[in-house]
This record gives C-alpha cells, sequence and structure tokens, in this order.
C-alpha cells in the first residue's frame, strides 16, 4: 500500500468537512422545512373540508383518515432527516478532530496504511450517508456517535412537538366536524 502524504491527506479532510457541513446543514432545513409545508397544508384542511357537502360523512371520514396517515409519514420524515443530521454531525466532529491533530498528519507515514482503506459502510450508519470513507474515520464517528447531541435532541423535540400539537389540532377541528354531523343525524333519526 502506497504511504500517504500529509498535504493530501489534510485536502482530503478539508474536502469532507466542507461536504458534511453543507450536508448537515441540508438535513436540517429539510427537516423544518418538511414541517412548514406540513402546516400550511394541515392549517387550510379544515376550511377545504368545509366545502366538501354538509351530507358527505363518508368523505369527510375518509380525509381526516388520510390526514392522520400523513401526519404519521411526516413524523417519519422528519425523524429520517433529523438522523441524517446527527450521522453527518457525528463525521464533522471525526473529520475535525483528525484535521486539527497536526501531530496525527506529520507521522501520518508511520501509522497503519490499513487505515485509509475506503470502507463502504459501518454497522453504525445503517447505510444512511452515502459516501466512502477510510475506516479511521468511521471509527471515529462510531465513537464520537456515543455522545448525546442535547442541541439536537432538544431541535427535534420542539419540532416533534409543534408537529403533533398542530396534528392534534386539526384532527379535533376535523373530528369536532364529524361528530356534530354524526350526532345530528343521530337526533334526525329520533325525531323523524
Amino acid at each position: 500500500m502506497a504511504v500517504r502524504d500529509p498535504e493530501d491527506v489534510s485536502g482530503y479532510l478539508a474536502t469532507l468537512l466542507s461536504f458534511y457541513r453543507t450536508y448537515h446543514d441540508h438535513k436540517e432545513t429539510m427537516a423544518w422545512a418538511g414541517l412548514a409545508l406540513y402546516t400550511i397544508v394541515a392549517v387550510q384542511l379544515p376550511r377545504a373540508m368545509s366545502f366538501i357537502q354538509s351530507d358527505s360523512l363518508y368523505l369527510k371520514s375518509i380525509v381526516t383518515i388520510l390526514f392522520a396517515i400523513v401526519s404519521v409519514v411526516m413524523f417519519l420524515y422528519i425523524r429520517i432527516q433529523f438522523k441524517l443530521r446527527k450521522r453527518s454531525a457525528d463525521y464533522m466532529a471525526a473529520i475535525q478532530s483528525y484535521y486539527s491533530n497536526r501531530n496525527w498528519l506529520l507521522n501520518i507515514e508511520n501509522s497503519d496504511q490499513s487505515q485509509f482503506e475506503v470502507q463502504r459502510r459501518s454497522k453504525r450508519t445503517d447505510g444512511l450517508v452515502h459516501h466512502k470513507l477510510p475506516k479511521y474515520l468511521i471509527d471515529a464517528a462510531d465513537e464520537t456517535a456515543r455522545f448525546p447531541d442535547t442541541t439536537l435532541k432538544n431541535l427535534e423535540r420542539c419540532c416533534y412537538s409543534l408537529l403533533w400539537i398542530i396534528t392534534f389540532i386539526i384532527l379535533a377541528v376535523m373530528g369536532k366536524d364529524i361528530f356534530l354531523e354524526i350526532t345530528n343525524r343521530i337526533n334526525c333519526g329520533f325525531t323523524t
């Protein structure tokens, strides 16, 4: 195996760090954009339900069930985006630790060359980050992943809370209309 040049490795690490910074920001943006789009559509749904004929209880029930299913799908989408964001943060921490360690870079010729073999994936990535990395970076990212990211967890909780609050409010409004329709039909049945 060829000996690695410290300048080549340093440039490679700088390129990877730039890539994962962009990827990290993109994943967080996608999670919040998903929530924003969901909110815009969800808020309009009760208004759209009012245009459905009052006697089409079946259609209103179907729309409500579909909304609940879309809410779960949106939750899963946001969760995946935050999971990808966390993994990219782990890679950034690993890359930064090696990139800033000048002693490691200067002694790179003496290091175990098997660490530079490109790995397709590790067990920890679950195949979520589509980038081939050397073993030393995957191992360092796996080590970093063991430490919780409290900022990320708080952002995730905030996002999930907003999603479920919006969902329950919209379902309550839509369910109220369905409930009133059912009670109206029951009352009409007793009066005739």
